[in-house]
């Protein structure tokens, strides 16, 4: 309950001026990861950056919540090892939206790591409860203490919550835009540090799969490829129109900014894509150009794919950090993998519906992740890394340029003698927005049509996946004499440097 002693409840003048309101509004609201979000720190990420790149035309209101740990020092240690502090943030962003909303807004929600989670957590609040409209400070301590109690509210008194207040109900979340989610509640330690996690024990129980609340019309996941860290999981989503791609590099690629062209810009730039195709949002020009150190005019674009130069080769990637064409992809030391433990990311046992049904919520997690194994997608940014030359843009896998050219480029899955959980033999590779190639520097030949990760798979065709045995011999040369290259290269400057 002390945990939101702080919180003030809705005041008469907060609910005057919501009600006399005028035009619909955009709500963005961002939780940040964790250690992220404070004013104190300099550190951008996806989520602060995200609702500033939208046009003033929009009318955006952001509702900003920062991520677990930013506080003082005790929450910078329980918040960041532990996710304290992740359901008062998540009461704290359903008050600001109850004092915001009018009926007619449209409402995205955006988070990163931990911040993700809390933002599929408030959406389904929303759902099961609906959003009040004369909350006061009782209402926001009851609805605390009743998600502490039965986190999902499958079991709390929903009618006692709801009694002599009004609220907003069927309220839709228009985008939930989640860059790589981990689990909140309770300490998600691992490897020898998995001991530490009974000093905290909770009801609410991490997920593999988690299922999207029915009220949210769109939801954009993004997911790093490269994240072997246990803790850092990711809880995969399912439901309908669910767009998940996996991108490059490892957690911390998936939401924090730097001054350089990153990895992080690939993530971004589709983000600001799926906003655009499936809501509609305008984006300053401007803004855009100043984010991302590749970006191209419509003009340069076009005039890419006139002179011929195709989206993948060597020569174009290269040019790109977001591809990451030279030199290994960030990930966790030893000492790291020794203290959380190892736990590899798989692909190809990923939900990503988009036009197909969700599987039950009473299908076994096995039969879960066979479902998931026919829709996982790749960003086009792990076949630039392994046109450069590397086998490890994803891991397990093989990148395949069918000879249709009506096919999508897709991964095959590489045949080992181990036993292996089950994966995917096929992952296709996700669409890239003709706006989403400016942002990269991409020509406009790199771009799909309809522009979306995959509402519209049918037109592809299906993928031949017979793939000849030649056809792999020959792709796996390739890989490994571009390597050979490379290890002699390094040799031959090290040697050099010290005759």
């Amino acid at each position: 309950m002390a945990m939101l002693s702080h919180l003030p409840g809705q005041s008469k003048y907060a609910r005057h001026k919501r009600e006399k309101q005028g035009s619909p509004k955009l709500l963005f609201v961002a939780f940040d990861g964790t250690w992220h979000g404070s004013v104190k720190s300099s550190k951008e990420t996806v989520v602060s950056s995200l609702p500033d790149l939208i046009s003033k035309g929009e009318e955006v209101r952001k509702i900003r919540v920062n991520g677990v740990g930013t506080d003082n020092l005790t929450d910078k240690i329980l918040g960041g090892l532990g996710g304290w502090g992740t359901r008062r943030n998540v009461i704290t962003a359903y008050r600001n939206i109850a004092d915001d909303y009018n009926k007619g807004d449209r409402i995205i929600f955006c988070g990163y790591s931990r911040g993700a989670w809390a933002a599929r957590y408030l959406a389904m609040i929303i759902e099961c409860l609906g959003l009040v409209r004369d909350g006061d400070t009782e209402f926001f301590k009851r609805l605390y203490d009743a998600c502490k109690k039965d986190p999902y509210l499958t079991k709390a008194n929903k009618d006692d919550l709801r009694r002599n207040y009004k609220f907003w109900d069927d309220v839709q979340i228009d985008a939930l835009c989640c860059f790589d989610t981990v689990g909140s509640l309770g300490i998600p330690l691992f490897g020898i540090a998995k001991p530490l996690s009974y000093l905290h024990r909770s009801k609410y129980k991490t997920k593999v799969i988690d299922h999207v609340p029915n009220n949210v019309k769109y939801a954009f996941h993004a997911l790093a490829l490269h994240e072997t860290r246990s803790p850092y999981s990711p809880t995969y989503m399912c439901g309908h129109n669910v767009h998940q791609v996996f991108f490059l590099g490892d957690h911390g690629n998936m939401g924090k900014l730097g001054q350089q062209e990153g990895l992080v810009h690939a993530p971004l730039a589709w983000m600001v894509q799926q906003l655009s195709s499936h809501l509609g949002i305008t984006f300053d020009e401007d803004k855009l150009k100043k984010r991302f150190p590749s970006c191209t005019s419509e003009g340069q674009t076009e005039m890419m794919s006139r002179q011929g130069t195709h989206d993948t080769t060597h020569e174009v990637m290269m040019k790109h950090a977001w591809c990451c064409p030279s030199g290994s992809i960030p990930g966790a030391g030893v000492g790291r993998l020794v203290i959380m433990g190892r736990k590899d990311r798989n692909p190809g046992m990923v939900l990503n519906y988009c036009d197909a049904k969700c599987t039950d919520s009473s299908t076994s997690e096995s039969t879960q992740h066979e479902a998931a194994s026919a829709h996982a997608q790749v960003h086009i940014g792990a076949r630039g890394r392994q046109e450069c030359g590397f086998s490890d843009a994803v891991p397990g896998y093989l990148g395949v340029q069918p000879m249709d050219p009506n096919q999508v480029f897709y991964w095959k899955r590489r045949a080992t003698g181990e036993q292996e959980v089950v994966s995917a033999d096929i992952i296709r590779e996700a669409k890239v927005g003709l706006l989403e190639a400016r942002l990269l520097g991409l020509p406009a030949a790199a771009a799909s049509h309809p522009e979306c990760c995959g509402l519209n798979r049918t037109q592809d065709g299906d993928i031949d996946t017979e793939v000849s045995s030649e056809n792999e011999e020959t792709l796996d040369s390739r890989v490994r004499q571009s390597t050979r290259v490379r290890i002699k290269k390094w040799f031959n400057r090290r040697l050099g440097a010290s005759i």
